[in-house]
């Protein structure tokens, strides 16, 4: 438990933004102590999607298990702030039982229709006829697969209002206890679905979950 503290104390943490167009990129970033002139590097590749072609617009999803407080005149401009908190992306992908798992993306331009409101009175569950405004409905759930097995997969969650509306975009912010899921790698799929356009996303990605140290 000591040495996890010691790591995240020694973190090092930097936030810029840039605007790129679409395509490919591929990122380094550099990283120079000045006291022993010790240096890292990280590379990664970037695709950056052409979202006018794209039936469901939606963001990179982001991964942490650490949120921080977080202060500033910009913060309602980070995508990664909620109520005053920060993710901190975990670009690893590696996790213990004892971490939760934060995931949050936005979904861009969902589709408006009539939606009919749901009759709490109503034994069968069915709509009651009447009709709300134009309004969204986009859904999403995360799968955790071992090769052909699927191990997990969370309740849906559903929103129905554009909440971040100078981004056009609703936001989902999820948590998810890893304590319930063995040791091992897992390949973790996002399910989102734009249920008024009939449109949908299948983002994936790997993830290993270990014993605490």
């Amino acid at each position: 438990m000591e040495s996890a503290q010691q790591v995240r104390r020694k973190n090092v943490q930097y936030n810029t933004s840039f605007l790129l167009a679409p395509g490919s990129y591929h990122l380094k970033f550099v990283v120079r102590e000045n006291r022993t002139g010790r240096m890292g590097t990280f590379e990664t590749d970037v695709q950056i999607p052409d979202l006018r072609k794209i039936p469901l617009r939606s963001s990179s999803v982001v991964l942490g298990s650490l949120r921080v407080p977080v202060t500033g005149k910009n913060k309602a401009n980070n995508p990664l702030v909620e109520t005053d908190t920060e993710l901190v992306p975990n670009v690893t992908h590696v996790f213990t039982r004892e971490q939760h798992l934060y995931l949050q993306f936005e979904v861009y331009d969902a589709a408006k229709g009539k939606l009919a409101s749901k009759n709490s009175n109503t034994a069968s569950g069915e709509a009651s006829g009447k009709v709300r405004g134009d309004t969204v409905r986009v859904l999403t759930n995360v799968q955790f697969m071992q090769g052909e097995a699927k191990v997990y997969e969370s309740k849906p969650i559903v929103a129905t209002a554009v909440n971040v509306p100078q981004r056009k975009a609703v936001a989902f912010q999820l948590d998810l206890p890893l304590r319930t899921l063995k040791p091992g790698f897992y390949t973790c799929q996002l399910n989102i679905i734009d249920d008024v356009a009939g449109t949908y996303a299948f983002p994936r990605w790997a993830m290993l979950i270990k014993e605490a140290s």
